[in-house]
């Protein structure tokens, strides 16, 4: 779900540097002597000294960039040429926007083709069209398109979409919806442990609200669900936030990228997705 003149960008100060904070403190990845304390001074002079929130979130990412720098890698299996168009006319065909005017399409070409047989395939946002939801996808978006998409690319799958939508859940052959917040740790936590908790689905992606708060909530509650072998993705990424994801990286042991994808014909730098393969 993603329409660029719907998500327009928003940054309360308060909320989101609880979620940059867990980031930066609380991974359980090696730190460097004083990281800690330097953190929390950071963070602690950000809120005291920055009445606009955008000016206090470019100087915290100047300093992530030179606190630590690294190149973060993954393996997208590869999809032939004619297995991309296939993906992206069925995505299309059901009405997701993910391979037009987003090019996504090889990237899920390969990471579908890619699961073990009979795999859980879960989604965080199904996309909304009411207009008084934030992030919706106009009155011509068509809620449910990519997971519908998805059962039909992979017959064998079994598919779980979540939105804070309740009016846009619906029940069909092989696709189930819930509600969740991605706002709300608690809420994305209980999802995860409805739906079978630790290590449970083969596929995860996080095309919901689109704040960097959401999609640190979402990242934190829900990678343990995915299966070793699976896939973690975020799309609409904004460009502005790519290094702040290859630091969120670089922090946990995973393999995963902030990847920059071409060709996109809408609006804004969001044709961007963070990909993550889990491990064993």
């Amino acid at each position: 779900m993603s329409v660029a003149r719907h998500c327009g960008f928003t940054c309360d100060l308060t909320s989101v540097l609880p979620a940059i904070g867990w980031v930066m403190i609380s991974s359980s990845a090696p730190t460097h002597p004083g990281t800690e304390a330097r953190t929390v001074s950071i963070l602690n002079r950000l809120t005291k000294s920055f009445r606009d929130p955008e000016i206090a979130w470019m100087v915290l990412a100047s300093r992530i960039r030179r606190t630590r720098r690294s190149e973060n890698t993954v393996d997208i299996p590869p999809a032939t040429e004619d297995e991309r168009t296939r993906v992206g006319s069925v995505l299309t065909a059901h009405g997701s926007d993910k391979a037009d005017p987003h090019t996504y399409d090889g990237i899920y070409a390969g990471v579908l083709q890619s699961l073990p047989t009979n795999p859980r395939i879960l989604e965080l946002g199904i996309g909304t069209n009411f207009g008084d939801v934030e992030c919706n996808m106009g009155r011509d978006g068509v809620p449910g398109a990519s997971l519908r998409a998805f059962r039909e690319l992979r017959p064998d799958a079994t598919v779980f979409g979540a939105d804070i939508d309740r009016r846009i859940l619906f029940e069909e052959e092989r696709i189930s919806t819930h509600w969740v917040d991605q706002l709300d740790p608690d809420s994305l936590r209980s999802l995860g442990h409805e739906l079978g908790g630790s290590r449970s689905f083969d596929l995860v992606i996080d095309d919901g609200l689109h704040t960097k708060r959401s999609n640190l909530n979402t990242f934190r509650q829900l990678l343990p669900v995915v299966k070793p072998g699976g896939f973690y993705i975020i799309e609409d990424v904004d460009g502005s936030s790519l290094d702040f994801w290859r630091y969120v990286l670089s922090r946990h042991d995973v393999s995963g990228a902030a990847i920059r994808l071409p060709a996109y014909q809408g609006d804004g730098d969001i044709n961007n997705m963070v990909v993550v393969a889990a491990g064993s």
